[in-house]
């Protein structure tokens, strides 16, 4: 079991910030994370995903379909992280999206497994995949990959083949939970989330959109070692962020609940991302770094703030709505208390 410290260093911090009008040395966090996801939070920007893996000229957003860098609002000039440092990032001076003064922002960040080589485990890095132990299958080619097996987090980076059977290795010690992933050489195609938490079946919803998962057929899979996308098409270049429970620190699972009944986790979450998956619903993503010290009725933080990755709304607040996050779980939302609620919580 991963202790409190430990889980602090390793994998995730939630810290706000305002934009300032030079270069920020972002010092937040403990640790050089290697995913990052920005959001301003009282304006209508895109969210803004860079990872270590694509590298700092990279950019994505959770709440749209463009390919890399691709529309106004992602072209480098709107800003990004200009550098992943050992205790945090840089950002680029007084850029709109990420870095404007005056503004306030939110950054998660998750340290996968390094980036001293083109693929990285366990903060060691190897310029072959083979010499990783990243051997994917089928033919489909790693560009690259950072994996934290202890945090249960991969980013992995694939090449589609040209029959689309494509089966990459995750690189993890146990089958992935979640895997999200996004074709990024295309605005034709959005985000993916694979899971088989929901009913046990393997099912697709998309982290862009509103809408209801989708059952597959038997041609997608994952399993301890590999899974596989996009059977009969090839997408190009993918990038996936791969995740499973680990206890006492990170949990994927799903519920039929009420707003009265605990879910419960092992820890106390300091961020969820929540989805109703059989309507048309938001992804809402909250954490207690912009907490406001409201009390729920069973004693727990009342966290009222939440951003939806797929939209790019500024920040809002229901207080009849909130999650209550409580020692060992958390208390649901009355907009998330339905039949198949996927949720990903971190402590």
């Amino acid at each position: 079991m991963i202790t409190d410290s430990e889980a602090a260093e390793l994998y995730e911090a939630r810290v706000k910030y305002d934009g300032t009008p030079t270069n920020v040395s972002f010092v937040g966090t403990s640790f050089q994370p290697d995913f990052v996801w920005l959001k301003d939070r009282g304006n209508t920007y895109h969210h803004i995903l860079q990872d270590s893996v694509r590298g700092v000229n990279s950019k994505l957003t959770s709440d749209g379909t463009y390919e890399e860098n691709n529309s106004a609002e992602l072209s480098l000039s709107y800003g990004q992280i200009t550098s992943f440092d050992s205790n945090g990032f840089t950002l680029g001076n007084g850029t709109i999206q990420t870095n404007t003064n005056g503004n306030s922002y939110v950054a998660w960040c998750w340290k996968a497994g390094g980036n001293s080589n083109t693929y990285n485990v366990d903060d060691t890095g190897y310029s072959t995949a083979s010499d990783a132990g990243l051997s994917s299958a089928n033919g489909t080619t790693l560009n690259g990959a950072s994996v934290n097996t202890e945090a249960g987090f991969s980013i992995i980076n694939y090449e589609t083949n040209i029959n689309g059977d494509n089966r990459p290795a995750h690189g993890l010690t146990q089958e992935p939970e979640l895997i999200i992933f996004k074709p990024y050489d295309t605005s034709s195609l959005g985000w993916y989330v694979m899971t088989k938490k929901i009913d046990g079946s393997l099912d697709f919803l998309f982290l862009n959109t509103r809408d209801a998962k989708i059952d597959t057929a038997n041609n997608e899979f994952i399993n301890s070692t590999h899974f596989r996308t996009s059977l009969g098409t090839s997408w190009g270049s993918v990038i996936a962020y791969c995740f499973h429970s680990v206890d006492g620190y990170q949990k994927i699972g799903s519920y039929t609940s009420n707003a009265s009944v605990k879910i419960t986790t092992g820890f106390e979450p300091r961020w969820i991302m929540i989805k109703y998956t059989g309507g048309t619903n938001d992804w809402w993503i909250m954490d207690t770094s912009r907490y406001d010290g409201s009390t729920g009725s069973h004693g727990g933080k009342l966290v009222k703030p939440y951003l939806e990755a797929n939209e790019n709304f500024s920040e809002q607040s229901v207080a009849n709505g909130s999650v209550e996050f409580v020692s060992d779980g958390f208390y649901p939302t009355n907009f998330y208390n339905s039949n198949g609620v996927l949720y990903l919580a971190i402590a």
